[in-house]
């Protein structure tokens, strides 16, 4: 079965780039990692492949580049709420006290995406973008750039600038109000 990200795949199933060897976990090496394919919200369209390439994801970190699987946070649809992607990323990532510094650091996201046009005196002619979290709509509203740029920055200057982010939204949708 091909993944949406066919590459990625074939990355994982080749084990390609181990940096340690095989019998040696990698230490420096923490990740959250999420997929969403299903929505709380049934007027969400459902997604393929999202939570596979996060699993993909996953085993290439723990297998290929011997990431120990405890340093690896893995949320999937309904763990994937605003408020548990949030917590993730302070509890895992920002106060994790086995961070250290340069340790190498990813987030990875699949799911849908958003934007906002915002209200005309906030930014004019600016949109803010977010990913959709499980529960969009249902009480709980879209993580935007401007907050993964805050939690980068504070992630950064405490555990050093090594960190990869890759985000992945399948669908934008528009929103016409304001976080």
């Amino acid at each position: 079965m091909l993944s949406y990200h066919s590459g990625l795949e074939q990355a994982v199933e080749e084990h390609r780039l181990p940096f340690v060897s095989a019998n040696v976990a990698n230490e420096h090496l923490f990740g959250l990692i999420i997929g969403i394919n299903n929505y709380q919200d049934e007027n969400i369209r459902k997604l393929e492949g999202c939570v596979r390439d996060s699993e993909n994801v996953c085993r290439f970190l723990t297998e290929s580049l011997h990431a120990n699987p405890l340093h690896i946070r893995h949320l999937r649809d309904s763990e994937a709420t605003r408020k548990g992607i949030l917590s993730a990323f302070k509890e895992h990532l920002i106060n994790n006290q086995d961070i250290q510094q340069n340790d190498a650091i990813v987030f990875y996201f699949a799911g849908h995406g958003s934007y906002e046009i915002p209200e005309e005196n906030y930014f004019p002619g600016n949109k803010m973008e977010a990913i959709c979290p499980y529960d969009d709509r249902k009480g709980a509203r879209g993580i935007p750039d401007r907050t993964f740029a805050s939690l980068m920055r504070h992630l950064a200057v405490l555990k050093g600038n090594n960190i990869v982010s890759v985000i992945i939204c399948t669908h934008f949708t528009s929103y016409n109000f304001i976080f």
